[in-house]
């Protein structure tokens, strides 16, 4: 899992990879020769990699701002967006597609890691549970182990209460839940809505950044729902 120092590191880079790559086009952009292109093609190039290895979406912005700062600084006509020259519009295409190519690269990589992570931790509170079962043990802690085990990749999902549920999300289902074949959910990059019983608010679910889509078990989110509109109904009631 990511620090937070690097955490920090990928967002600076966002915004930083892009200023980096306009200011080394700008800088050799003095130097108009035959290699010219192609050796700030390559100096933006790895400027374009660090910046993918550091965060996916800072490879893209880095990538894109770098291929318009190759083509504006030095293809003819320079100080222009238009391109004459097919060698030279060709350096730019591979430059770009280059810095998205690793960019989607690390975040196959990056999504492959934590969902190995959430599968192993699953699998680890799987065996303690059996075994604390086995030779007992108070209910909270029993209770703790098994939502662990059982939440594998929802623990790539953040949760947020909120009191109504944004009209541009997905609602998840509850009702398919008893239908064990229906089991498995999409929740999409966007996120969606989970209605809490007795009109007790929504929650949102949403994938933890650079996850893309998450697939879940409805079951589980329908159980957690549960035990979360149980707690705040405790709450209401002690207030």
């Amino acid at each position: 899992m990511k620090t937070p120092l690097a955490r920090t590191v990928g967002a600076v880079s966002v915004v930083a990879g892009p200023a980096l790559a306009i200011l080394l086009a700008w800088a050799t952009g003095t130097v108009q020769d035959d290699t010219s292109v192609a050796n700030a093609a390559l100096l933006l190039a790895f400027v374009c990699v660090a910046a993918a290895l550091l965060r996916p979406l800072a490879g893209v912005t880095t990538s894109l701002a770098a291929a318009l700062a190759l083509n504006y600084f030095h293809t003819v006509p320079v100080h222009s967006l238009r391109m004459s020259d097919p060698q030279e519009a060709t350096s730019v295409v591979l430059l770009m597609a280059l810095g998205l190519s690793v960019s989607a690269a690390t975040t196959l990589r990056v999504r492959s890691r934590v969902s190995a992570h959430h599968t192993s931790t699953a699998t680890a509170a799987s065996g303690e549970l059996l075994s604390t079962l086995r030779a007992g043990a108070a209910l909270p802690a029993v209770w703790m182990t098994a939502v662990q085990a059982a939440c594998r990749q929802g623990g790539a999902i953040d949760v947020q209460l909120v009191a109504d549920a944004p009209r541009d999300l997905p609602t998840v289902n509850a009702r398919a839940a008893t239908d064990g074949s229906d089991d498995e959910l999409v929740v999409p990059e966007t996120g969606a809505s989970l209605l809490l019983p007795r009109g007790g608010g929504v929650l949102l679910l949403r994938p933890q950044a650079g996850m893309g889509s998450v697939t879940v078990n409805r079951s589980v989110l329908v159980q957690f729902a549960d035990h979360v509109a149980l707690v705040l109904q405790g709450e209401q009631s002690n207030a």
